[in-house]
């Protein structure tokens, strides 16, 4: 909530050794998420607001909407819950100013037996490993966040948090590598996802920004296709170039 940020903000200005995390949809999703198709359609708009609003270069993704799920899905229930609009514009804020350090996934897979059922009694947790970019970037192309600070708090944020040293790219490092597309644009289905849990409010919303592949440890985890075993005709070109430097 915005109070709990203020507390924290608080606690660090006065010395605390204190650390926070946010997970995806806490920074993206609002209550209106729990009235669903009782709820306001989202505004249609195409201006981008925010910290960047001014950057021509950044196109918005598709605006989610909330009103495809039905009234009180048991796949919006959470812990802690979906707040205001104005809670999360203070997460926002706080994860730009460093008050939050990390983005955690928050990734709660429950079975159907403990979704399927009233909301009040339906086991919180939203499986959200594998929307986690997807819905983190719909933020970078709003331009309400910067590309590289959001890198950073999903990648060193947690790593520091933990007191772990943040992996880099630098000969003879361990190669932890994500390689995504910040531009491919997709649309969630929740029956395909690897995990187990199929619980998502996002299943049918379209998001923009996909893992291709990942490496651990220098071994390939995953891989989206062919990506990487054929060679590519012509350069490739981002609507989110000259954001990323060769050096971050």
């Amino acid at each position: 909530t915005a109070g709990g940020v203020a507390l924290i903000r608080s606690a660090k200005e006065r010395g605390v050794r204190v650390t926070a995390e946010v997970t995806p949809h806490h920074l993206t999703l609002t209550d209106a998420w729990v009235l669903g198709a009782l709820g306001p359609r989202p505004a249609k708009t195409s201006k981008p607001k925010g910290r960047r609003g001014s950057s021509p270069e950044l196109s918005l993704p598709a605006w989610l909407d909330p009103t495809m799920l039905p009234p009180y899905a048991s796949s919006t229930r959470v812990r802690p819950p979906l707040r205001t609009e104005r809670d999360v514009e203070a997460l926002i804020i706080a994860l730009n100013d460093g008050t939050i350090d990390a983005i955690a996934t928050g990734h709660s897979p429950q079975s159907r037996v403990e979704k399927e059922c009233e909301y009040g009694i339906a086991t919180p947790g939203i499986s959200g490993l594998e929307t986690a970019l997807g819905l983190v970037l719909t933020l970078v192309h709003r331009g309400e966040m910067d590309l590289v600070n959001t890198v950073a708090r999903l990648t060193e944020g947690p790593a520091q948090v933990l007191g772990r040293s943040p992996a880099t790219l630098r000969p003879g490092s361990c190669a932890d590598i994500v390689i995504f597309d910040p531009d491919r644009a997709w649309t969630v289905d929740a029956s395909r996802f690897v995990s187990r849990g199929k619980n998502t409010p996002l299943h049918g919303q379209q998001l923009k920004g996909q893992i291709m592949l990942t490496m651990v440890g220098g071994d390939v985890a995953f891989r989206r296709g062919d990506f990487g075993r054929n060679g590519r005709s012509g350069p490739q070109t981002s609507k989110l170039s000259g954001i990323l430097s060769t050096d971050d």
